[in-house]
């Protein structure tokens, strides 16, 4: 069996990325697929852009779950987090 191309590889890796989010949050199965989708594939880019990504080891569940509540805090921080008002 032939090696996958780096472009398979990185649609596995997405894959496998929403599959782990899935399976550990299972909360987000009443989000919006287009919301689960860009989580993945901003986890996935992280990963990518980080260096960690090795077509030969993979990427364990434990760095799919940190990329995913450093994501989420960026949200939070986001939504929540309101820039110092002038008095």
């Amino acid at each position: 069996m032939s090696k996958p191309t780096r472009a398979e590889a990185i649609a596995e890796l997405e894959e496998r990325v929403r599959d782990t989010l899935y399976a550990e949050f299972a909360e987000l199965g009443q989000l919006d697929l287009d919301v689960v989708n860009y989580m993945a594939s901003r986890i996935t880019n992280t990963i990518l852009n980080e260096g960690d990504f090795d077509q030969d080891r993979g990427v364990t569940d434990s760095e799919i779950r940190f990329e995913f509540f450093f994501l989420f805090e960026e949200f939070v921080q986001r939504i929540f987090v309101k820039p110092n008002e002038e008095e």
